[in-house]
């Protein structure tokens, strides 16, 4: 039972370490999109 509980654990903590990946791939998009805005990009 104290097995389950730790490996439950385990995938809660890499499930959140995977959300912030997530939330910094998003920034970085915004943050091409803001750039693509100004028109430094895809001229």
């Amino acid at each position: 039972m104290e097995q389950m509980t730790r490996t439950m654990e385990q995938i809660q903590s890499t499930g959140a370490q995977a959300q912030e990946r997530l939330g910094t791939l998003e920034n970085i998009e915004n943050s091409l999109r803001q750039f693509d805005f100004f028109g430094v990009l895809g001229r």
